[in-house]
Formats: C-alpha cells, sequence, structure tokens
C-alpha cells in the first residue's frame, strides 16, 4: 500500500498542528452513570466548564499517564467502537485536591446534579489545569474514529493506536436533535442544561406541560402561553425550580420530572390555553389528588 492509499489517522491531524502523539492521551468518556452518560454531549457541546470538570481528575493509573503528557483529547462513545472529538486540552500543571474540595467546586456540583457518582476515595488527588486548545478545534463534534480493541480500555496513549478517521460530519454530533414532543422526560439538573436546539424548539411551542413530584407521588398540571411560550416557562422553572407557583414553591425541584401533555398552536388565545389546561387537570384528578389548588 503506497501512502496515499492509507487511512488517515487521528495521529496525522495531530502531526499536521505539530503536536508529538507521544505526548497525547485519548480519552473516551462514556459515564457509567446512565443520566449523566445522557447529558455529556450537551456539556460538552454548551457547557465547557462541567465538562472538563469531568476529566480533571483521574485514578491512580491514569493520573500518572498524564503527568508524562502536555495534551489529552478528549472524545466521547456515543457508538460502539466509535469516538466522537471533543477538543484537545493542554496541560498546564496540577494541585492535589481533597475529595471535599473536589466536591466543593461549582462544576463538580453540576455534575453531581446530573448523576456523577463520586469515588474518591483517597485523601489527595490531582487536579489537572487543562486548558482548550484552539489546534483541531474546527473539528469538534464532527470528527468521528475508530476505537478499536474493546470499549473497556477508555484511555489511550496516541502514539501506540492507530485511530482510523471514520468520518469528518458537516453536522455536529453533539448537538442532540430535539426528540418528539411527547418523549420529552426532563428532571430539574437537565432543564437548567438543556441544548440550544432544544430552546429554540420550546420557545415556539405552547403547550400544557406535566410536573411529577417523586417524594410525594404527586403531579402539577400547567400551562405555557407567554411570548416566548414553554422556553419562558423552562427558565422560570429552571432558575427557581418552582416556576413562581404556589404549589410547588415548598417542594424540592431535585425531585420533579418535566414532560409535556400536549402542543398546542403557537396563536392559541390564552383563554383557549387555559379551558386545555384545566380540561387536563379533571383528566388526570390533579386538583383533588394532586399539586393543583385550582
Amino acid at each position: 500500500m503506497n501512502e496515499a492509499d492509507k487511512p488517515l489517522t487521528f495521529n496525522d491531524l495531530l502531526e499536521l498542528v505539530a503536536i508529538d502523539p507521544k505526548r497525547v492521551i485519548a480519552l473516551r468518556h462514556r459515564p457509567s452513570e446512565r443520566k449523566l452518560r445522557r447529558v455529556l454531549p450537551w456539556l460538552a457541546a454548551e457547557h465547557a466548564e462541567v465538562f472538563n470538570a469531568y476529566q480533571q481528575t483521574q485514578r491512580p493509573t491514569v493520573e500518572k499517564a498524564f503527568l508524562t503528557v502536555d495534551h489529552v483529547a478528549a472524545f466521547i462513545g456515543q457508538e460502539p467502537g466509535r469516538a466522537t472529538f471533543v477538543g484537545l486540552y493542554r496541560r498546564d500543571g496540577q494541585e492535589p485536591i481533597t475529595p471535599q474540595d473536589f466536591r466543593a467546586k461549582p462544576a463538580v456540583r453540576r455534575l453531581i446534579e446530573l448523576g456523577l457518582v463520586p469515588n474518591n476515595r483517597r485523601d489527595t488527588m490531582y487536579w489537572f489545569d487543562l486548558q482548550p486548545s484552539a489546534n483541531l478545534a474546527e473539528y469538534s463534534g464532527r470528527l468521528i474514529i475508530d476505537w478499536p480493541g474493546g470499549e473497556r480500555t477508555w484511555w489511550r496513549r496516541s502514539e501506540r493506536n492507530r485511530f482510523k478517521v471514520l468520518a469528518i460530519a458537516e453536522r455536529d454530533a453533539l448537538n442532540i436533535d430535539v426528540p418528539h414532543w411527547n418523549e420529552v422526560v426532563l428532571n430539574w439538573a437537565e432543564l437548567r442544561t438543556l441544548p440550544q436546539s432544544w430552546r429554540l424548539a420550546f420557545q415556539q411551542w405552547r403547550a400544557i406541560y406535566y410536573i411529577f413530584d417523586t417524594h410525594s407521588r404527586k403531579g402539577y398540571v400547567g400551562s405555557a402561553y407567554g411570548e416566548r411560550n414553554l422556553m419562558q416557562r423552562r427558565q422560570e422553572y429552571a432558575e427557581t425550580g418552582h416556576g413562581g407557583d404556589v404549589e410547588l414553591k415548598p417542594l424540592n425541584a431535585q425531585n420533579f420530572r418535566f414532560s409535556i401533555l400536549q402542543l398546542l398552536a403557537p396563536d392559541l388565545p390564552m383563554d383557549e390555553v387555559v379551558r386545555v389546561e384545566s380540561n387536563w387537570k379533571s383528566r388526570l384528578h390533579t386538583r383533588e389528588f394532586g399539586l393543583n389548588r385550582t
């Protein structure tokens, strides 16, 4: 096989920007926590600091490997045997921290809300200063590579592997499509982390929504018909938890599950929206046995 016939590899891309693969560790993130696995692409696309916090501490073996390299190449495992490129991160040092210090970091607290289960049994560990690099940034969410040799080996030294480039897509794979409206079920932390594409869709939707409190096992029916429709109510709930609803104020928003009962025409008059909302309250008995007072 001549040079022209050789498949393009990730190491080839590194060398094009003068980065030595010997000084790079590749990580294929696929959290064991299902909730966190679902939102990790959202974090990578739009909440960079929170995503980065997920990789800034490591178990002892990986920690030692980090100390020998200059860059970390972050990927997300969205499909078996493949990895979606997030970005390159330059290691600018590290500092020892305690598990208490780790949990106190705002980005880590957000990760815990989203499902991270910390498993730090050491007295101290390193918090790595990983700075996003502009190198290969144009491939974020678009570069898909082969991840050979089994998915359990989630970290690799780049020089020892041939990560074949499978695709450089036009579309960003980290921006996950909005699901059908009747498949949307979100907890409060997810509601606060929605991708931009989802927020734009919510802005177009006038709807009747449902909030289920997993603690009391009761439900609440509400309606969205403001200037920005469902997006406006989403923002109010994301900011306060209760969205200004008196019935929800005493409750813990972390126990809420948000879903949509019915989409309505974007120009439906407010009194008609309220009529449909009242009908759902009657059908679901949320006045008698739920959280609606009226």
